[in-house]
């Protein structure tokens, strides 16, 4: 029973992640964490994990570079491969998986066609430097301050 369990893996598992796609048990499974229920023209937000960017994120086959992000996988399940950029020219959500709503783009479409009202850029611009001397446990230290103004 062992060996078998181990040819199974060896046979599906590993370097599995094209693969995987293909197989109608993964991809069902890859449905059912994103919600689609407000129908094909709507967001369908990732309901699982999502990395430090808020894009879903979801871990596919074995070893390095196994987490990938959601709206590219469902990208790859309907059109095949992904480009190396995608775009989500219609709702600019990150968590949005709904293949609809993506298109290859470079990063200059991409960076275009984002948002408006999200286009935030603040620069900070050191006003002044102070220092200050304090004691802790009887040691002395020298701790400096500095001063930013945020632009609008």
């Amino acid at each position: 029973m062992l060996a078998l369990l181990v040819l199974w893996y060896d046979e599906h598992m590993e370097n599995s992640y094209p693969t995987l796609l293909t197989e109608p048990f993964w991809v069902r499974r890859f449905w059912r964490k994103i919600d689609r229920r407000d129908g094909p023209d709507a967001c369908w937000p990732w309901r699982k994990s999502t990395d430090k960017d808020g894009y879903g994120q979801i871990a596919v086959g074995q070893g390095k570079g196994r987490i990938k992000r959601a709206h590219r996988i469902a990208y790859e399940i309907t059109h095949g491969e992904c480009p190396p950029m995608l775009d989500h020219f219609k709702c600019w959500n990150r968590r949005c998986c709904n293949p609809a709503h993506l298109r290859p783009a470079t990063n200059a479409e991409n960076q275009a066609s984002r948002d408006p009202s999200k286009k935030v850029r603040r620069y900070r611009k050191l006003v002044s430097t102070e220092q200050e001397l304090f004691e802790e446990n009887g040691k002395s230290f020298i701790r400096e301050i500095k001063l930013y103004t945020f632009s609008p």
